[in-house]
């Protein structure tokens, strides 16, 4: 006599959810949970450096951002289901070739925005400084940095927008970068035969007593007791010596103005002390009738 034994194991959650998904329930739960936790920390670090950097539009690249991590997530999540799978599978794979192609097409465009990545990063210059380009070909202020442009406003107010390719490649001046000081030229002509001794003397003076001198001596040179204004003769003009001192200032703007200051200043002191300034001299001779 024989006995018939029937499997009443019931199939449990596992077993159901195997049926449904590719790699088994467990794995493609742990893969879904890893990667959403993935691209959660991903949109989470971009849109706190948009916003620490204060850049524009950083709204709006950071919704964008996490349209595209949202989508890819549940492309991704298709994926692991064994209907979906081959629909999902399709769209990835035509997503790459879309983006490697658009890639190709905007090169441009994708160029400059990771030049201005680089430059967020590296910081060669930060909004508000004065930088000049290429040696001179633009000198400006820094009044925006974006992914793809950077903004410049230079002395005549106008605002030059320059790629970010483009100021990556280029040679970068920054008055405002290390040092927190800029160095001015302060030239003066004076007479062969003017008293050259006064008129050092009185350039030490007035630059002295300006209230935005700027002292940037060493401490070695402090110690050696070198004079904190120090006046050359750089060469002999046709009309007379050329003196110059170099005076230190917070900025260029504040340096245009120290050096306004001290003309004034040292007319003054020329006249009063009977140094004369050396310039041209146009002598005429009146035909006679």
């Amino acid at each position: 006599m024989f006995l018939a034994t029937n499997d009443t194991t019931e199939p449990n959650i596992f077993d159901f959810g195997n049926t449904i998904f590719e790699d088994g329930l467990l794995t493609s739960l742990i893969v879904i949970t890893v990667l959403a936790l993935i691209f959660y920390l991903c949109y989470t670090f971009i849109n706190r450096f948009m916003q620490k950097r204060e850049l524009v539009n950083a709204k709006s690249i950071a919704n964008i951002t996490r349209g595209i991590l949202i989508m890819i997530w549940v492309l991704i999540v298709f994926s692991r289901f064994v209907m979906f799978a081959p629909i999902a599978k399709g769209i990835l794979a035509s997503s790459s070739i879309i983006a490697l192609i658009v890639g190709i097409a905007a090169q441009d465009t994708l160029g400059n925005l990771f030049s201005g990545i680089m430059v967020i990063i590296s910081k060669p210059f930060v909004v508000g400084d004065l930088i000049k380009i290429n040696q001179d070909q633009l000198i400006g202020y820094v009044e925006q940095i974006t992914l793809r442009h950077t903004i410049i406003r230079t002395y005549e107010n106008n605002r030059i927008i320059i790629p970010n390719n483009a100021i990556n490649q280029a040679v970068v001046e920054n008055a405002n970068f290390v040092t927190s000081v800029k160095s001015n030229y302060f030239e003066v002509v004076v007479t062969f035969d003017s008293d050259i001794d006064v008129a050092v003397q009185l350039m030490k003076e007035v630059c002295l007593q300006h209230p935005k001198f700027i002292d940037n001596r060493s401490h070695a040179e402090i110690q050696a007791n070198i004079s904190p204004v120090n006046i050359s003769c750089t060469r002999f003009a046709d009309t007379g010596m050329v003196l110059r001192a170099e005076v230190f200032s917070e900025d260029s703007i504040s340096g245009f103005h120290i050096l306004s200051d001290l003309r004034f200043a040292l007319k003054k002191e020329f006249d009063a002390h009977g140094v004369q300034f050396a310039y041209n001299h146009t002598f005429t001779n009146p035909k006679e009738k």
